[in-house]
């Protein structure tokens, strides 16, 4: 892939990326290896200081990190000693019926 977008379960500065389950973590590294360009995290921020079962990687392993504006300061301090570009979203709420 020319680049790929991963999310996870839980995410750690000491822990890193994890996932529930042994078959999602190996078809996240596979996807990862196999990646010729950026890798994204995905996470909203009720993820930051989540453990799950089986780590897919660290954080600096990615090219980006794209979470939303609910994480809180000590840890944007944290990640920012990563090697990875933030991208901090906003919520978007609507209120069209759809």
């Amino acid at each position: 892939a020319d680049q790929s977008f991963i999310c996870v379960d839980g995410l750690s500065i000491k822990y890193g990326c994890t996932v529930p389950s042994y078959a999602e973590a190996e078809v996240i590294r596979t996807m990862m290896q196999r990646t010729n360009g950026p890798i994204s995290l995905l996470a909203d921020s009720s993820k930051w200081g989540v453990v799950s079962n089986i780590e897919i990687g660290r954080l600096d392993q990615f090219t980006r990190l794209i979470i939303d504006n609910g994480i809180n300061e000590e840890a944007l301090r944290e990640i920012s000693n990563q090697n990875l570009d933030l991208i901090i979203a906003n919520k978007i709420h609507s209120t069209e019926n759809r």
